[in-house]
Parts: C-alpha cells; structure tokens; sequence
C-alpha cells in the first residue's frame, strides 16, 4: 500500500451549486446532432434542451448504462414542441426579448439590447404567451414604432441621442487617453440600429473619450492633492450629511474603533454617521455585502464630498462627483461653486454613461446577431462556466488541511458524486 498522500481538488462552490443536470448539460451540448442551443426553431416546431435533458434524466434513471453520445442525438426528436408549448411549458423566450410588467399590472414585451418595448400590451399571461410563440417562429407583431428591426416596429423607452445631454462642466487640460473605463473603447460601428447612424456613433464615441480623459485628469489632480484637502475637512460641509436613525451593532466596534484612528479629521462625524458613510462607499464600491474591511482611503473623501453636492439628486455612487468638487475647491474655487460644479458632473455624468452603455450595447447586439442563426437561442452555458471565467480575475489558493477523523465526525456520509484529481 502506498504511503503518498492523496489530495483532493475540490471546488466547493461548483459542488454545491452545480446539480446532476449542469453536469448532463456540460456533457450533451458538445455531441454532435444535440443543438447547442436553448432552443432552436425547425418550421413550426422547436427544439427545447431543457426537455431533452429531462428526458435524458429520466431515462437514466431506468437505465443508468445507456450511452449518451447515442442516446442523445436520437431524443433531439422527442424534445421538439409546438412553440406555444416551448413558452407555457418551458418558459421559452424569444431572444434578445424578455417580459416586462408595467406599474398597472399588464405585460410588454421589451427588446433588452435596444431598449425598446414591441407594440401592445398584455393583460393576461395567456394573452402575453401567444405573442411571444409567434415571434418565437419569426413573425412580426403589427403596430407602430419609432424604430424597426427585422421589421419589427418597436418603440424606445428612452430618447437616445446627443440633443439629450446637459451641457459638459469644462477644465483646461492637455488630452489624455482615458484610465478609467469607457464603454465604447474598441467598439467599432455596426449599421442597423435607426437611432445610430456611423456620423452619430463616432460623435458619442469621441464624447466618451473626452469625458474619460477629462475625469483622469482631474483624479490625478485630486489624489495630488488629497492630504491638503483631508486638513480642511472641516470646512467641507461633511457635517450636512443626514443618515437614517441607528447604532453601531455591538460586533462592528472593533471595526469602529480602527475607523476612528484611520480618520481623525472626521471629527463631525458621531460613531453611528462615521461607521454608516464608510460602510456604503465600501458597498458603493461593488464590495460584496459584509465583506469590506477598514482602511485609510482618500476616495473615501470624494465620496463623502459627492454626496454633499449630489444629496438633493439621490444618486448612487458619488464618488467621481467628490473628485471633481476636490480639483475645484483646491484650485481656489469657493466651496459652494464646487458643488454646483459637482453635481454638474453627476449630471452631466449619468447622461454620457447611459448614452454610450445603451450605444455599446445596441452596436454588441447587431454584432452578435449578424454572426448567429436567425429563431435560435443563445448557446448553452452553465455553472461551470461561470465560474471557470470568475477564477480567471483575482483568484487566490486557499489550503486545507483535512483527516479522515474530520469526514468521520460527518454525519451521514455522502457518498462522492462529483469527479476529483488524484496524485
């Protein structure tokens, strides 16, 4: 017997969350004769994977030793439908549409990509469901619109053009090529979306662009800048941030505590107001839920100064807002000029942000759509592949030591049903 230990390589989270059906999917969807595709349109009928993987289940459970590069190919014909069918049985939606529930209760149908509803308006899911059979086999539902794809009128939710946005706050530097994200960077122009012709895209690009070098260069000025601009805070008007009635739980005061020597200029604040305003920059921050942990952070300043100018407008992160307040009041600028010039940009921000996300994703769609198969769903993912892209971005290894005494003291023991590594 060998003395060499053996080691398990074991991704709990894909243990837990990918069940006997995400590892049947994996596998079928790269047999040939088996779609990989949600669904996928053959005359009047349609092709539903999930109902081949049901049947696939099913019939793996009366004969658990059949083989599936040959069982699968020849249940594609058992797993074909009416589309009514596909939509009421299986909750087949036509891509890139979804459903959307008005405030009164009806049902429209919203083409996601471009923002936009298809006319009509349904009152019933019954109702709501014949349509959406109908365009899942390629019809067209008759109306009006402002815009038309395919030749399906549809009408947009929101204005998209450059008319709509509010005049840009100026500064007088040299361009840079942006460092912060833009949404049109690498996006060349696709045709086929009315509201967007090529003039109109490289003018919203070259917009973006603009606004991106714009905002570098005042961040480098502000982080410059900081450490003077933390010895004024309390001229900054901090203490006019309101929150919401509360305390300190009692396991967060160490967590306080460590706030408290990290921020000494934020003597305005009580122990509540100070733990409350860094606790939503870190989730402003995209930081997940109770996971952030203390810090010393100048953005932190910016934020707090974004939500003094922007506190009226209710907007969500500040922080590029207190960035541009900082590059105003250093540069001698009265405080209450760099807060209108603050919640300028917050505006000014928001309206250029929705426009090249909108733009982006509209000229994505029209790239993406040109290369698939017209009445065919999008190719099937799962778990797995989830998480395969997830470790590719600041993954850590993280080491346990484990005995059989520790498995023994599990009760009841599982049998393993999912694949490790051995050496």
């Amino acid at each position: 017997m060998s003395n060499h230990s053996k080691i398990q390589i074991n991704d709990e989270t894909n243990v837990l969350w990918a069940g006997r059906s995400e590892r049947l999917k994996e596998y079928i969807r790269n047999i040939e004769g088996v779609p990989n595709a949600t669904y996928q349109v053959s005359g009047n009928q349609v092709f539903v994977f999930d109902k081949l993987v049901a049947l696939l289940n099913k019939q793996r459970d009366d004969q658990p030793d059949l083989a599936l590069d040959v069982l699968a190919p020849q249940m594609v014909p058992q797993a074909m439908m009416s589309a009514i069918d596909a939509v009421t049985m299986w909750r087949i939606v036509p891509e890139p549409f979804q459903v959307a529930e008005t405030i009164d209760g009806a049902f429209k149908i919203y083409h996601r990509p471009f923002n936009a509803n298809l006319p009509g308006s349904y009152q019933t899911r019954e109702e709501l469901n014949v349509s959406l059979a109908s365009i899942l086999t390629g019809a067209i539902l008759p109306g009006d619109g402002d815009i038309s794809y395919r030749g399906q009128p549809m009408q947009l939710c929101e204005p998209l053009d450059i008319q709509s946005l509010p005049v840009r706050p100026e500064i007088h530097f040299e361009p840079v090529e942006p460092s912060v994200f833009t949404w049109l960077r690498g996006v060349t122009f696709e045709s086929g979306f009315m509201p967007v012709n090529e003039s109109q895209f490289n003018d919203i690009k070259r917009r973006e662009t603009e606004w991106g070098s714009d905002n570098s260069q005042i961040e480098k000025f502000a982080q410059e800048y900081a450490t003077e601009l933390w010895t004024r805070a309390g001229s900054l008007k901090l203490d006019t941030l309101d929150i919401p009635a509360g305390d300190v739980p009692e396991y967060e005061q160490d967590d306080l505590n460590e706030l408290r020597l990290l921020y000494p200029e934020l003597t305005m604040f009580s122990d509540v107001v100070l733990y409350y305003w860094f606790e939503l920059y870190q989730m402003e921050r995209n930081t997940l839920y109770n996971s952030w942990y203390v810090v010393r952070d100048d953005n932190f300043l910016f934020f707090l100064l974004g939500k003094v100018a922007t506190h009226q407008l209710g907007f969500y992160n500040t922080t590029s807002a207190g960035v541009w307040v900082s590059y105003s009041f250093m540069r001698g600028d009265t405080l209450e000029d760099a807060l209108k010039l603050g919640r300028q940009v917050a505006l000014y921000d928001r309206a250029i942000t929705s426009l090249t996300a909108r733009t982006a994703d509209a000229i994505h769609f029209l790239s993406r759509d040109k290369q698939l198969p017209h009445l065919q769903g999008p190719a099937i993912k799962t778990i797995s592949d989830f998480l395969a892209i997830a470790r590719k971005y600041n993954g850590a290894p993280s080491e346990i030591n484990q005995t059989l005494a520790d498995i023994e003291d599990i009760s009841p023991i599982s049998k393993p049903v999912f694949p490790y590594i051995t050496r």
